[in-house]
């Protein structure tokens, strides 16, 4: 019963959000074009993307190192941390 009312939850705040934003965009626009709809389906789709491809890179990223051979488990290191070092200069403060 507490999964639905999460769910429930969830989705009201989405929801509004997503009324919010494409009212705010599209007072932005002309009017003309549905900026609005536009703007949220963009925005959904760039987080959508980003947090299929971080989820998706983590799971990927375990199988490599926990579910391979002994002498698989090398090049797995190496490209989870040729993966992961370009992104530690954007970590600095």
């Amino acid at each position: 019963m507490f999964r639905l009312l999460l769910i429930f939850f969830a989705g009201g705040c989405g929801c509004l959000l997503r009324y919010g934003v494409a009212g705010w965009a599209q007072r932005l626009g002309n009017g003309s074009f549905p900026t609005g709809t536009l703007a949220v389906n963009v925005i959904g789709c760039l987080v959508l993307g980003f947090l299929a491809t971080f989820s998706t890179f983590a799971y990927e990223s375990i199988m490599l190192t926990v579910g391979m051979a002994n002498h698989f488990m090398r090049p797995s290191y190496s490209r989870l941390a040729n993966s992961t070092s370009p992104a530690l200069p954007c970590c600095a403060d």
